[in-house]
Formats: structure tokens, C-alpha cells, sequence
């Protein structure tokens, strides 16, 4: 499963109405758990892999992005802590993406 979901409003803070900010919320971060959720029995089932892509946003706030930062952080957050639950099962690969990479299960290198 790949956790890729994602979407941001960017500006002053005090720039962001109720329903953009639900929008962000509820996409970005809300949706990664519901996601993980919803499908966690059948990921372990079949011996399946999460990966959550989180944005170089989740490691440094950035100017006018405090919303969509606030949420790559629980993001980061939520994919940093499951290893320590679910991910004991060993056939499990969780991990957070951020900025530029080098994948070994792809074989490629990708810029986020």
C-alpha cells in the first residue's frame, strides 16, 4: 500500500478558512490512518509493504505552509511510531519518504 495522498493550501496562517483547513486535515493525515487501517489485515495477510510518502515539509516547517507542514508532521509521526506495533510482524517495510531518495525495492532514485 502507498500512502500518497495529498493536498495543501498555502499562505499566511491566518489566510485559511475552516473548510480548507478540514480538507488538509482530513486528506493528509486522516486519510494515511483510515488508509492504514482499513487495509492492515489484509497487508498482513498476504505479507504486504506500507509505504507513507511524507514531504521534506514533515521535517522543517516552511513559510506559508505552517498547514500542510502541521500535517506531514503528524504524518511523519504516525509512520515513525507503527514500527514499533504492527511492524514487529517482520514482513512488513513502513517507512517515511522525504525529499530526494534512492529506493532499494525500486531500484531507482526519485525527488519528492
Amino acid at each position: 500500500m502507498i500512502n500518497n495522498a495529498g493536498v495543501g493550501y498555502f499562505g499566511a496562517v491566518e489566510s485559511y478558512d475552516e473548510k480548507q483547513i478540514d480538507t488538509v486535515l482530513n486528506t493528509n493525515i486522516k486519510g494515511t490512518i483510515l488508509l492504514t487501517q482499513a487495509l492492515l489485515p489484509m497487508i498482513q495477510t498476504v505479507k504486504g509493504r506500507v509505504l507513507n510518502i511524507v514531504s521534506t515539509a514533515g521535517l522543517r516547517g516552511k513559510v506559508h505552509e505552517s498547514l500542510y507542514s502541521a500535517c506531514k508532521f503528524a504524518q511523519r509521526g504516525f509512520t515513525e511510531s507503527l514500527p514499533k506495533g504492527i511492524c514487529q510482524r517482520r514482513h512488513f517495510l513502513y517507512r517515511g519518504v522525504y525529499g530526494r531518495y534512492a529506493d532499494p525495492i525500486l531500484g531507482c532514485t526519485h525527488s519528492h
